[in-house]
């Protein structure tokens, strides 16, 4: 467990992170860890200007890394209804 991710970043040696901060802290985390060469699957937003997301996507493809945003929809109506569906 880190409470940092700079000192994750320097200890771990790792394929992919997963960015999970409030949406405002999304972009240091993201291309912190395309720079220490990681994919990075973020949550949704992932950012909070056109120009950080631009910032973002720019610094993948010059890593050659992989950026993904999640959008989850487990919660929609139609989502939980199918569950509801299948598990009954």
């Amino acid at each position: 467990v880190y409470e940092d991710f700079e000192e994750m970043l320097a200890t771990e040696t790792l394929d992919a992170v997963f960015v999970a901060t409030p949406d405002h802290l999304h972009e240091k985390p993201v291309l912190r860890a395309l720079e220490a060469g990681c994919h990075v699957f973020c949550e949704k937003p992932l950012a909070m200007t056109s120009r950080a997301a631009r910032r973002m996507h720019e610094a993948a493809r010059l890593a050659r890394r992989s950026l993904a945003v999640d959008y989850n929809r487990r919660f929609g109506f139609a989502y939980e209804k199918t569950m509801k569906l299948l598990l009954a």
